[in-house]
């Protein structure tokens, strides 16, 4: 019989640098094949700005929006509502009451949209299992 591995990883997602303020997708991070994720939550530790209405989605390759679906900068804060200063599971861990399972390492998206971003940011953490 195999162990079992918890494994946890923070991938930082940072608006207040060219590359990662853009309307485009951005990689943050990998998770592995066979990770089983248990939970996800944020910590958005500066508040979220952009001189138009952007949107922020957090996710993985095949499910863009996995962990947090687009959310209004407005709702992206160090004391904000979807994203918290406190550390808040993230929607979307779980779909239909299973839990995601990887089939191959799959990177984890940051995806802006409508306008570009000029500050903010945090942390995304992911908790996962993989069975050796």
């Amino acid at each position: 019989m195999g162990a079992t591995k918890v494994e946890k990883v923070i991938m930082k997602f940072d608006f207040g640098f060219a590359q990662g303020a853009t309307v485009a997708a951005h990689k943050i991070g990998v998770l592995p094949a066979g990770a089983i994720i248990t939970n996800a939550y944020t910590d958005c530790t500066v508040d979220v700005t952009s001189g138009g209405a952007a949107t922020v989605a957090l996710g993985y390759t095949g499910a863009a929006a996995g962990f947090l679906a687009a959310t209004a900068k407005a709702s992206l804060t160090a004391a904000g509502n979807a994203i918290k200063g406190a550390q808040t599971a993230v929607d979307g861990v779980q779909e239909a009451d299973e839990a995601i399972v990887l089939a191959s390492d799959v990177e984890v998206i940051q995806t802006n949209a409508v306008a570009a971003l000029t500050a903010g940011g945090g942390s995304l953490f992911v908790e996962y299992v993989v069975n050796s």
